[in-house]
């Protein structure tokens, strides 16, 4: 099983959000079309900063726990 850290989770979100590269990461392919069907928006950056700033505060045991 693949371990995914935190920090990559973050910078994919930060760099990669309008796109949901972070999503394909996470394992949530549902989520990651649906960010590329509507990254034209720009509402997929946005959020994908929002969620690089969650990834950065939440603790090491919380992320594991919820994306393994």
């Amino acid at each position: 099983m693949e371990q995914r850290t935190r920090i990559v989770a973050a910078l994919l979100a930060f760099f990669f959000g309008w796109c949901g590269l972070h999503k394909l990461y996470l394992g949530q392919g549902n989520m990651f079309i649906l960010y590329l069907v509507f990254f034209w928006t720009m509402i997929p950056m946005f959020l994908g900063w929002i969620e690089a700033g969650i990834y950065i505060t939440m603790s090491e045991s919380e992320f594991t726990s919820r994306y393994g």
